[in-house]
């Protein structure tokens, strides 16, 4: 397993072709590239990855076009080339079981569309925002949809209150959002929501006017406010949710805890309630990544450990970072222009390269439908919503499931919870054999034997040295 690091810039306007403009997958750790994306280009938080490996696609927005690339993993030009009713700001994808189902875009002139991926059909076209919608996350279990804007509002919708309007069309005023945020005063540059359970899921906003705001979705309420010296242009929180990562104008990037230690030396919640927390400013670097001084911070995101972050700038550059040294540890090939998203992700590519179906199946695959431009009518939805899938055939290379292979693997496995003392033990014990009474006679006379041979033996070497014991104080006399 490998932890592997897309990232992707804006495009250079006058590249008319975008010959020059790539989207590159490649080790956090070493120097090694797995994949590259050509003419691939979007606006900021304007790509949808749906996973990594064979059968998984790529969603971007063209920068100043009404179009959407789609590629297919292990192909380096565009699959598809999709054209959209306007230029679409931020993407998403929604997935259900493990596989993409529903692909949200925030346009310019502040409308949400939510689009069927495997039908193409438009569910929705929603007037969002008053500006345009900048921001787009699904939450981790596909429940709720948040929509930042430049109107600095944040909208926070059901995905299943969507998709009931649906057949109401785009002016079904029934749709409203879950709760509305307008809390911040400049646009909004970055969103970002927590996993866990739907009660306990966090909204964290970042805006240009210096702060940064956290909100429990499930009440409704603004938990804490944090204010910056300078305007967040990006932020990532830590898995376990013990601090985040805001980057700034000026290029710093400052980490900022979310637990800390009180007078008697107990970790205790930072904020809460409403209350508003001032940042100081931390002279010393302590809490400060400085790789990118003069230069805007675009985009950032966290390993799965949370020791290491990866971050890009307006000058196409991006690095890895190591948590506790604050030092680059990666320095990623630069780009033409400025970074507009990066992800990490978990891989085994060692197994994908081993995988023949990653170059040669890929034109086997289906292609999806074209995202219709018109939205969905109730028939469509409710008579001739068909959806066509390939269903893979049984592979000749596919391998017979090993009884005895599996067992031993479950074993090991199971060792390693069982064995506190780290000791891989390889005793071979003998299968116990069926005895009969005689024979269970015939062995307790065997002992019995031995024991009464073991006391005389005892017995005698009591004697002898209760001897030496009397020469010996005889001799002290």
């Amino acid at each position: 397993m490998e932890e592997s690091v897309f990232y992707i810039a804006e495009g250079v306007p006058s590249d008319k072709q975008n010959a020059a403009s790539f989207g590159i997958v490649a080790s956090s750790k070493s120097s090694k590239q797995h994949a590259q994306f050509r003419q691939c280009y979007s606006n900021k938080a304007g790509f949808a990855l749906t996973g990594t490996g064979f059968g998984h696609r790529l969603f971007t927005s063209c920068k100043d076009k009404a179009l959407v690339h789609v590629y297919v993993w292990g192909k380096e030009s565009p699959e598809q080339k999709m054209p959209v009713p306007e230029e679409l700001k931020a993407l998403d994808v929604c997935l259900k079981d493990g596989k993409p189902w529903l692909l949200a875009g925030g346009g310019k002139s502040g409308r949400i569309y939510l689009w069927e991926i495997n039908s193409g059909l438009l569910l929705l076209a929603k007037d969002a925002h008053y500006q345009s919608a900048t921001n787009l996350k699904f939450s981790s279990d596909g429940t709720f949809l948040v929509s930042g804007g430049a109107d600095s509002r944040i909208l926070v919708w059901k995905t299943l209150d969507l998709l009931s309007g649906c057949i109401g069309g785009a002016d079904d005023f029934s749709v409203k959002p879950h709760c509305v945020f307008s809390d911040h005063s400049l646009p909004i540059s970055d969103v970002f929501l927590t996993q866990g359970l739907v009660d306990d899921i966090k909204l964290f906003s970042a805006s240009t006017d210096a702060t940064v705001r956290c909100y429990n979705l499930q009440s409704k309420t603004l938990l804490t406010t944090f204010v910056a010296p300078w305007p967040v242009t990006s932020i990532t929180i830590d898995p376990a949710q013990r601090c985040f990562y805001a980057g700034s104008a000026e290029g710093s990037i400052r980490q900022i805890r979310l637990y800390q230690a009180n007078a008697e030396g107990i970790l205790a919640a930072v904020g809460g309630a409403g209350r508003i927390v001032t940042l100081t400013p931390d002279h010393e670097l302590r809490e400060t990544f400085t790789h990118h001084a003069g230069a805007e911070v675009t985009c950032l995101d966290l390993s799965i450990d949370g020791m290491s972050l990866v971050s890009g700038d307006v000058t196409g550059k991006a690095f890895v970072s190591d948590i506790v040294t604050k030092q680059v540890v990666r320095r990623l090939k630069p780009l033409n222009s400025a970074i507009t998203g990066v992800k990490l992700s978990v891989v085994n590519y060692e197994k994908l390269d081993k995988d023949s179906r990653l170059n040669a199946d890929v034109k086997q695959l289906k292609a999806l439908p074209a995202l219709k431009r018109s939205l969905v009518e109730e028939r469509d939805v409710t008579e001739k919503h068909d959806i066509w899938v390939k269903i893979e055939g049984p592979s000749s290379k596919q391998q017979t499931f090993d009884l005895e292979t599996f067992l031993e693997k479950t074993r090991q496995q199971q060792q390693r919870f069982v064995n506190w003392g780290m000791v891989n033990s390889t005793v071979v014990q003998s299968q116990p054999e069926l005895v009969t009474v005689e024979n269970d006679s015939k062995r307790v006379q065997e002992l019995e034997a031995q024991l009464r041979t073991v006391t005389e033996n005892y017995n005698d070497l009591r004697d002898m040295h209760q001897s030496l014991l009397e020469q010996h104080k005889q001799t002290l006399k």
